[in-house]
């Protein structure tokens, strides 16, 4: 019920939505694709300072922590309640670290790493090739012969990434 007890049948409603819907259809429809386009990503942002200050992880377990600079951080994966910690450290030698953690308390502890999978926690500057497409996307790292998996979600940002850093 609208005004003065009228009813409105769902074949009213549908061919007033055509007469006064339809002719504003190629406004909005620009506006709303292009507003959707804009905000509706996941970027990327680089920040260059920081990379030698000294970084610490703090495991579940009391005593439990890692200590290194930004620029050794590869990757992390996550195994249930436990994270591999991959590090490069700048003799050219590799290290796997385990702590007792899970990988959104990394996050937290690691703002620039970005997570490029449910399981996978990565630092960009590591990335030499990205494979596959969006739909099936893997990344190769510099430090590790791994083919770390990338999800939907973030394949066109880090595809991105890739193409403009320095």
């Amino acid at each position: 019920l609208v005004i003065n007890d009228v009813e409105i049948s769902w074949k009213e409603a549908a061919s007033w939505s055509l007469m006064f819907g339809l002719p504003f259809a190629p406004v909005f429809i620009p506006l709303w694709a292009y507003l959707r386009f804009r905000f509706s990503k996941i970027t990327i942002v680089s920040k260059e300072k920081e990379l030698n200050e000294a970084i610490t992880l703090k495991g579940s377990n009391n005593e439990e922590q890692i200590q290194f600079v930004w620029s050794e951080f590869v990757m992390a994966k996550a195994q249930s309640n436990y994270v591999d910690i991959f590090l490069s450290l700048k003799t050219g030698e590799n290290k796997k670290h385990v702590l007792r953690s899970t990988l959104g308390a990394l996050v937290e502890q690691l703002p620039k790493a970005m997570q490029v999978h449910r399981s996978y926690l990565v630092n960009t500057e590591f990335i030499t090739k990205l494979n596959g497409n969006t739909r099936k996307g893997s990344a190769e790292l510099e430090a590790i012969s791994l083919e770390i998996p990338v999800s939907p979600k973030h394949f066109t940002a880090l595809k991105n990434h890739i193409q403009i850093r320095p």
